[in-house]
């Protein structure tokens, strides 16, 4: 997870071993020692534009998109839809 306070659009962004990994993701393979264990692999990637600026809190009014890459990929945010409309709503 990475937090950007006043990102450009289009945001660009790569992962840097180690700093942007906990300790589980800079792993090495187990066959080289340089090469992070999931090189080559399917990733899981996701981003959310949080509205109200509290990453602990999932607003209605949230931004997101996810795909699936092992390379580069372009996220395109868009809204959660009445499904996740419904489920992040907030009690009055």
């Amino acid at each position: 997870a990475t937090r950007n306070p006043n990102p450009t659009f289009p945001l660009k962004y790569t992962l840097q071993a180690p700093q942007d990994l906990t300790l589980e993701g800079a792993a090495t393979s187990l066959d080289a020692e340089t090469k992070l264990w999931f090189e080559g692999l399917d990733l899981i990637v996701s981003a959310r534009w949080d509205t109200d600026g509290t990453a602990a809190t999932r607003d209605p009014t949230d931004l997101v998109a996810r795909t699936v890459t092992s390379s580069s990929s372009n996220l395109q945010l868009t809204g959660r839809g009445i499904g996740g409309k419904l489920v992040t709503g907030k009690s009055k």
